[in-house]
């Protein structure tokens, strides 16, 4: 590992940007670093990309950020300015490979402050000739009824015309103040002009919210709504963020404020000048992971789901198929596993585009690729925390003290980025651009049929030795 900055960390160097730590190699080596990975997932896409057993590419080198579970947009974007920083820096050719995308924002691949940042980066005068590839892991959002994702079941999202409604099953935890939310988010073309509102499951109405009007903030027996319809002519969309909440506090009986009320709730979106445009809303955030947050079945649309940082045109996204792992598995649980995840085909949980548009005509297909990340080998940080090596084990997954089997679009971007990496290697006049690279990667994709999906599929070798011809 050449470098690592924590952005939380304040025990280090902290002349980067004047906050968080970053740690050299001497500093790791001498075990000056103080980091350690208790959540797991960083250590298992660096498995995939660079790792002596697992990796794609284990003579690479690696710059990592480490940023928050939660990490905003703006956290993210300082991550890779100095991914790109280092890379000046020490005048290496990179990489990135992005496996922390979010579900808020239009999903258009332009108008997110993320999505934007990646967009410049792509372009040449900015990210300059050391750029060689920008890819990102389209999310494992996808709804499958037979396989539900662990928390919960993946029905987030919903997609409609004009004048309609949705409908949004809540199940809350009892009796505690302040931990159920629910947050959401519509978007529409400032062409139309929608106004929305919501309804409880007991027939309360929060709302209407109407396009640049006030915000709806209302206390009720069902809870705490708030809804902004924040419109502006000047942009491509219309954006309306709902958040339904605990209040804080536990309320007293004589108030007029209550827990969050379990049951079916229904948005309601009205078009008020009857143009029509299409809008998109997503449930983008939910606590406790476990709290049941799903749109009704019928209202549900499974397309239009790949995480904000993978709808740029320019990057390379990133879907999963399915390996042969569930031979690793025990007896016990290997037909469960074969059964759920066929070797294959595309994992029930990969994320499915395109990205969102005005048009239909003006989307862009994605994933573009797809790689083994449905049960893969991977190593497992040593700090990892016993409850989630706990999981490990209750999901029938081999567990040992170094290494796992694993799963998720996270497991299958950084194979692709590997394989930039050993393409890179061989580019002996540094000829390889990242639109030269993406155009082999998808030439010597394997084109693929299953269960009635086309898709293509990375073909590392194929990949790398068309590259040696340029």
């Amino acid at each position: 590992m050449l470098l690592l900055w924590d952005q939380n960390d304040t025990t280090g160097d902290n002349s980067y940007l004047g906050f968080g730590s970053v740690y050299t190699r001497g500093d790791i080596d001498a075990g000056q670093c103080p980091q350690v990975d208790t959540l797991g997932h960083g250590t298992r896409i660096a498995s995939v990309a660079v790792g002596s057993k697992f990796g794609v590419a284990p003579d690479a080198e690696l710059v990592v950020v480490k940023v928050n579970d939660g990490a905003s947009d703006i956290e993210l974007n300082w991550g890779i300015q100095f991914i790109r920083y280092a890379a000046d820096s020490l005048n290496l050719p990179y990489v990135l490979c992005l496996c922390h995308g979010y579900r808020s924002g239009a999903r258009d691949g332009e108008s997110d402050p993320l999505e934007g940042a990646l967009s410049r980066l792509l372009n040449d005068k900015n990210g300059g000739n050391l750029l060689k590839g920008v890819v990102v892991a389209a999310g494992n959002d996808n709804f499958d009824p037979d396989y539900p994702v662990r928390f919960g079941n993946n029905k987030l999202h919903a997609r409609g015309i004009g004048t309609r409604e949705f409908r949004l099953d809540i199940n809350t935890t009892p009796d505690v103040a302040g931990d159920d939310r629910c947050y959401l988010e519509l978007w529409y073309p400032t062409s139309s002009q929608y106004q929305v509102s919501v309804v409880s499951p007991e027939g309360s109405v929060f709302g209407p919210a109407e396009p640049n009007g006030e915000s709806v903030v209302r206390t009720s027996p069902e809870g705490v709504v708030f809804i902004e319809n924040d419109r502006v002519d000047t942009l491509r969309w219309g954006a309306v963020k709902i958040r339904m909440v605990d209040p804080p506090e536990k309320p007293r009986t004589d108030e007029d404020c209550g827990l969050l009320a379990q049951g079916r709730w229904r948005v309601k979106i009205e078009d008020l000048n009857d143009l029509g445009g299409i809008w998109d809303a997503y449930v983008t955030f939910v606590w406790p992971e476990t709290l049941g947050k799903a749109v009704v079945e019928d209202d549900h649309d499974n397309y239009y789901k790949v995480l904000t940082g993978g709808n740029v045109r320019q990057a390379l996204t990133v879907g999963s198929v399915n390996s042969q792992a569930a031979r690793l598995m025990s007896s016990s649980t290997r037909q469960v596993y074969a059964s759920r995840f066929p070797v294959g085909g595309i994992s029930h949980f990969s994320s499915r585009g395109p990205t969102r548009a005005e048009r239909p005509e003006l989307e862009v297909m994605k994933p573009e690729i797809y790689a083994e990340g449905g049960l893969v080998e991977v190593a497992l940080s040593r700090a990892l925390t016993k409850t989630l090596r706990q999981s490990y084990e209750r999901e029938g997954l081999p567990v040992t003290d170094l290494y796992g089997v694993g799963y998720g679009t996270s497991e299958a971007a950084p194979r692709v980025a590997g394989t930039i990496a050993l393409m890179v290697a061989r580019d002996g006049d540094n000829s390889l651009t990242h639109e030269t690279i993406k155009d082999i990667l998808l030439k010597t994709a394997d084109d693929r049929r299953f269960s009635g999906e086309s898709f293509r599929v990375l073909d590392i070798e194929k990949a790398v030795e068309l590259s040696r011809q340029y």
